[in-house]
């Protein structure tokens, strides 16, 4: 009876493994034929499924697949290109404990060459790129073909390549050279377009777009203090016309070589400076002003310090309001502002591209962040890219608050027409920044009504009794605010990227259904993963739900004078002036596997978060101290305000320095804490 009893319940155990259904593939179309080499395959999530297997192949067999994955969101881009021909897929989900479902039935994806190419010779000017652009764009599908390995040298007022509502079309650089000689200027803009793919370019700027010198001598006896300084080899000078005109801060560089593109352990996050009263001494040295005496202080003879010229200049690829957008093997060297951006559009894909030191000499790459995306439907697919010596965060994924101006029915508000996205039938939240808490659940737009400077929505459900909404002209931020839903940039993937002389954060987002895997993160001079809102200056939100965070490596990061109480992975919602906020708001965050070293204030933080798991992760030091001793304590793993919650399997053997906790877990009755193994 036993033997009996024991294969029944063998028998049901199979059975329910066996339940897990195949999902319902969504994309791309079958039979439709399309020049997109690195499609998005997409398909339904399935309720129980801890990640997806996807497999390509040439033939409905599928004897050979040409690529076999597994990704744990709904979603998969080739990090190569495909060849033309006809490309069947498939997808079966996988369970947690390994238990696969049943493939999808086959579904071909038909790739084409574009029939129609256009040629840019090695000897053609700005008008000349543009000219042929301008006919492929009017002749798609096409691609266009730069001359192999050539070196073209422009100076655009705005961008290089530009395209309204193109479709279609693929850019192929073929490893060509791009020098801009405006450091103002863009090398893409691209709004309202599909399916466009950018393809082997390599982009400089002469000149750079920003000043580095040494620091010969510090001057703190005038009103206003001064680094005297010599302009390092290649870089314009301090008086240069655009860095005196476009200039108000910079950071501390690490003097070291090996550390080329790291800001300096504990220098400010932002160094002022008054970039046009500098003058040149009489031995051909510069004396720029700093703002803040305090600042000059830190500064010491040796270091290098770094002036962005970077006020009301181009990205170097922006792209807003389009759909399928691929940059594949594109590299900056340097760039003005941003890097990858895209605002209001969806499914940005940046592969195996970024920023990066041209060569020895140089001491920076971009201005600003490596990958930023706004309001997106589906985020950017990043994979297989190296982003070093980057000035603002490395990625960066987030939505804007809406300001609420006016309550006029409990179903009824009026909201600020910047950053409303707003249309009927969407969702949204709403945020109360001052104590860093919700209003009600969740609201669906009725109608949505430009008015001016404002728009008015009508929504349901109504607010709850006896609610009125907050409203400050004089403060906007202090307002209670909206968070739309539906352009999230969901489905988001981070994998298999390099990351380091990043200022600020490595990659940041308030996204929900992603994952960030397999990167390796060093000298970031802030949390290395982050995810949080922003409440004050720059109202970006709000929180993350279902996000994979796991195979990453870690090292030597946070540790800018802004760090104190960071995490070199770091979840927090926060309230007006930064102190955590009262609601979890992050929920299903799944931190696994990764190898975290020589951190500073905390290894792992995690606030304002439920239904998470931290797991498996190890967490150790090779420096005898920290990197950044700041004003906080030190932790190894910390946990506060959040529940059900379990801190699990960890190994925090290889930490030994005189740390404050290994482990400070909320207390809160449903946290797990077990297996955790320490010296």
């Amino acid at each position: 009876m036993r033997l009996v009893l024991s294969l029944m319940a063998l028998a049901s155990a199979a059975v329910l493994r066996a339940a897990l259904p195949a999902p319902a593939l969504l994309a791309p179309a079958a039979e439709t034929p399309a020049c997109v080499e690195h499609p998005d395959f997409l398909w339904s999530p399935v309720a129980g499924a801890a990640a997806y297997e996807i497999q390509v192949a040439p033939d409905v067999t599928f004897a050979s697949p040409t690529l076999t994955d597994r990704v744990e969101i709904a979603r998969f881009v080739p990090l190569q290109p495909l060849a033309p021909g006809n490309h069947f897929w498939r997808v079966r989900s996988l369970a947690a404990d390994g238990t696969t479902g049943a493939w999808t039935a086959p579904q071909v994806y038909q790739l084409r060459t574009p029939e129609s190419v256009f040629t840019v010779p090695a000897d053609a000017d700005l008008a000349g790129i543009r000219r042929v652009l301008t006919a492929a764009a009017a002749a798609t599908p096409a691609r266009v073909q730069f001359a192999a390995g050539a070196t073209y040298r422009v100076k655009p007022d705005d961008a290089v390549l530009s395209l309204v509502k193109a479709r279609d079309l693929i850019i192929d650089g073929q490893d060509a050279l791009i020098v801009i000689e405006n450091p103002a200027a863009g090398f893409i803009r691209f709004d309202e377009c599909a399916r466009i793919t950018v393809r082997g370019f390599r982009v400089d700027y002469d000149p750079l777009p920003h000043a580095v010198g040494r620091v010969e001598s510090i001057d703190l006896t005038d009103k206003t203090s001064a680094a005297i300084l010599r302009s390092e080899p290649g870089y314009p000078d301090f008086d240069a016309p655009h860095v005196k005109s476009s200039s108000i801060w910079g950071v501390v560089l690490d003097p070291a070589p090996e550390r080329r593109g790291w800001m300096k352990t504990g220098s400010p996050l932002v160094f002022r400076v008054e970039a046009p009263r500098v003058t040149r001494t009489t031995d051909g040295l510069f004396r720029l002003p700093v703002s803040s005496k305090a600042q000059a202080a830190t500064l010491e003879v040796g270091d290098r310090l770094i002036i962005f010229a970077r006020n009301g200049t181009r990205g170097f690829a922006s792209v807003s309001r389009s759909v399928d957008t691929t940059f594949d093997r594109v590299i900056a060297y340097a760039c003005p502002a941003g890097h990858f951006s895209h605002v209001g559009g969806s499914q940005l894909k940046i592969l195996s591209s970024g920023s990066r030191l041209r060569d020895g000499t140089r001491w920076y790459a971009g201005n600003a962040d490596g990958v930023h995306v706004r309001a997106n439907v589906i985020g950017p697919w990043v994979e297989g890219c190296t982003f070093e010596a980057v000035g603002d965060d490395a990625i960066a994924l987030y939505n804007k608050g809406i300001f609420v101006t006016a309550q006029r029915a409990p179903d009824a508000i009026t909201v600020a027409r910047e950053f409303s996205d707003l249309e009927a039938g969407e969702s949204f939240r709403i945020f109360n920044p001052r104590e860093g808490t919700f209003i009600g659940g969740t609201y669906t737009v009725t109608s949505a009504t430009r008015q001016g400077a404002e728009v008015a929505l009508v929504f349901s459900p109504a607010l709850p009794a006896g609610v009125t909404l907050h409203t400050d002209a004089a403060k906007k931020t202090h307002s209670d605010q909206l968070f739309t839903l539906s352009k999230r940039n969901a489905l988001f993937m981070v994998r298999g990227n390099r990351f380091t002389g990043i200022r600020r954060y490595g990659t940041v987002f308030r996204s929900p259904d992603g994952v960030v895997k397999d990167n390796r993160y060093t000298g970031v001079s802030n949390a290395a993963i982050a995810t949080l809102n922003e409440p004050d200056s720059w109202h970006n939100g709000l929180a993350s739900q279902r996000v994979v965070i796991s195979g990453n490596t870690i090292e030597r990061c946070a540790f800018d004078g802004s760090s104190t109480d960071v995490g070199s992975i770091h979840v927090l919602l926060r309230k007006l002036g930064g102190a955590p906020a009262a609601a979890r708001a992050f929920t299903d965050l799944a931190i696994t596997g990764n190898t975290i070293t020589d951190w500073s204030q905390r290894a792992i933080s995690v606030q304002n978060a439920e239904d998470s798991t931290i797991a498996r992760n190890t967490i150790g030091a090779t420096l005898a101290g920290f990197p950044f001793t700041g004003k906080g304590a030190h932790h190894a793993i910390y946990t506060d305000n959040v529940r059900r919650t379990r801190i699990e399997d960890n190994d925090l053997r290889g930490e030994r320095r005189p740390v404050t906790s290994l482990l400070r877990v909320d207390p809160e009755p449903s946290n797990t804490v077990r297996g955790n193994r320490e010296p």
